[in-house]
């Protein structure tokens, strides 16, 4: 990987994508399975939502002009 750093410490990385805070312990962790890792609570706060970031098939969605929309009314 270019423009890797070394750190003679451990050092713990999440995508934001998939990092989750737990609202019960204030862990921020990338679980994955619907439950803190730390305490097993299933109260998860997905942070890229919370940053605004959605996924980009989301995003996509919502960049649609509206002319692309065709509403049908069912009689």
């Amino acid at each position: 990987m270019q423009n890797a750093v070394e750190y003679s410490f451990p050092v713990n990385l999440i995508t934001l994508e998939h990092a989750v805070l737990c609202a019960n312990c204030d862990v921020i962790s990338e679980s994955r399975n619907g439950h803190c890792i730390a305490c097993g609570s299933p109260s998860l706060i997905s942070l890229s939502r919370v940053l605004g970031r959605a996924r980009l098939a989301e995003r996509e969605i919502l960049r649609l002009p509206l002319n692309a929309l065709h509403i049908h009314r069912v009689a």
